[in-house]
């Protein structure tokens, strides 16, 4: 966790995330976020909001202080979800990859329920992996692909990324 480095989140191929407090014998919190888990993004703007993404496609998040429902669902993409992040420079801006080899920018800070699709790019370097945010600039990216293909994406160049974030 960005705030909290003792809380952990983790997720597993049984579908589930679970959140733990380090500093606390009890259990913690667990979360159905239904197909196997992929990778998990805290969002360093609320901290308690945890989000997933599976290998269906499908990214969840939930808050973490109620474990009854998810705040949204989506299907991000046609293959796994691989990769999920935040920017932590510009508030409300989540990145997907997918095997699909497409990177989706969404915005999270908008009305409640699913967020808005943004941006997306196939960044021609196959099955994508890993994904990440610039420290500093909120619109590049990079991802790692099959065969260990890097590509960055200025994304800058979108016209509906741009006019999001461009003054964050």
């Amino acid at each position: 966790h960005p705030a909290e480095p003792a809380c952990l989140a983790t997720g597993g191929h049984d579908g589930r995330l679970a959140v733990r407090d380090a500093r606390r014998a009890t259990a913690g919190a667990t979360f159905a976020a239904g197909g196997r888990v992929e990778q998990v993004a805290w969002d360093p703007f609320v901290a308690t909001t945890l989000v997933a993404g599976d290998e269906t496609g499908g990214v969840v998040a939930f808050d973490v202080r109620a474990a009854a429902a998810p705040l949204w669902s989506l299907r991000a993409h046609g293959a796994a979800a691989s990769a999920v992040c935040f920017s932590e420079t510009a508030a409300g801006l989540l990145a997907t990859a997918s095997a699909d080899a497409s990177v989706k920018l969404w915005d999270c800070g908008g009305a409640p329920g699913p967020p808005a699709p943004v941006a997306a790019r196939d960044l021609a370097v196959g099955e994508l992996f890993a994904l990440a945010f610039d420290a500093v600039d909120p619109l590049v990216l990079v991802a790692a692909g099959a065969g260990g293909s890097v590509a960055l994406w200025d994304a800058a160049g979108d016209d509906g990324a741009a006019a999001a974030w461009r003054a964050a």
